[in-house]
């Protein structure tokens, strides 16, 4: 979904659209946003070219200190450059030209907090469940209430605490 927004952005594909998502995840984890909404800020200046208030707001609003970065990396006051950014003077290149500074390799470092290892692992098994589970899907799309009826029963939430449980005993 980021590349295809970022696509339509106007970001070019090899190496420009890789660090683009990557720097999208970084901003994510440093804002503590989802990765939708900040791809969705994102592709947002990308498309218009341009850092807009709106933007530049939703940003600042889990990054603090972001707008004071855009200013300094200008050369200007907080007060002349949000006048620049009311005007449309800030591009989107130098938008991204701060946020990687500001933000870059926010990611790695949270993957390596407790939170950050903890979102990890739910989305390795996430992704370890959709393989197991992905040829049943397929065969089974006319069964797949009944399978939902099945994973929301009480015996299989049962099943699903107490090998959680084994497992936490065999990892210990």
């Amino acid at each position: 979904d980021i590349a295809a927004g970022a696509l339509a952005a106007g970001v070019k594909e090899g190496k420009d659209l890789e660090k683009y998502i990557r720097l999208v995840g970084d901003a994510a984890a440093g804002s503590g946003r989802p990765v939708a909404d900040m791809a969705q800020i994102f592709n947002r200046v990308q498309g218009q070219g341009k850092l807009m208030t709106e933007e530049l707001n939703m940003v600042e609003e889990g990054m603090p200190g972001f707008a004071s970065a855009m200013a300094k990396n200008l050369g200007v006051s907080q007060e002349e450059f949000r006048k620049m950014v009311t005007e449309g003077k800030v591009s989107s290149e130098e938008f991204m030209t701060v946020m990687d500074d500001f933000a870059g390799g926010m990611s790695k470092e949270y993957a390596k907090s407790w939170q950050g290892m903890v979102q990890n692992t739910k989305s390795y098994v996430g992704i370890l469940g959709e393989n197991l589970l992905s040829g049943v899907f397929e065969q089974s799309k006319g069964s797949l209430r009944e399978f939902e009826k099945l994973m929301r029963s009480e015996a299989a939430q049962k099943w699903a605490k107490d090998t959680g449980e084994k497992l936490a005993g065999a990892f210990t």
